[in-house]
């Protein structure tokens, strides 16, 4: 065991003390990045994109009350978002 210490400490360059810290301090640093990294998008998750299609809709609405939006306009954009929310809510389904 003692030659095979030797063989790697030669081969690295510095005292197999130092490598174990190093590999220690990266593995404790990549632990971290992963922990933030979920607990980041645990929280992105949580957002509910049919609220967001809501408040399009409320604003698509108004748009077209104050005239900046055509008929035509607002019932095509209307049809696309709820295609769109009902195109989810199925894929939902199916997935869950």
């Amino acid at each position: 065991m003692g030659k095979l210490r030797q063989i790697i400490s030669q081969l690295l360059g510095g005292s197999l003390g130092e490598w174990v810290s190093f590999l220690v301090a990266a593995l404790v640093v990549l632990g971290m990045t992963w922990v933030f990294c979920r607990i980041k998008a645990w929280y992105c998750d949580d957002s509910d994109p049919a609220g967001d299609e809501t408040q399009m809709l409320f604003q698509i609405r108004e748009l077209h009350r104050a005239g900046d939006l055509s008929e035509e306009e607002y019932r095509s954009i209307k049809s696309r978002l709820i295609e769109g929310s009902i195109r989810t809510d199925s894929d939902k389904k199916q997935n869950g």
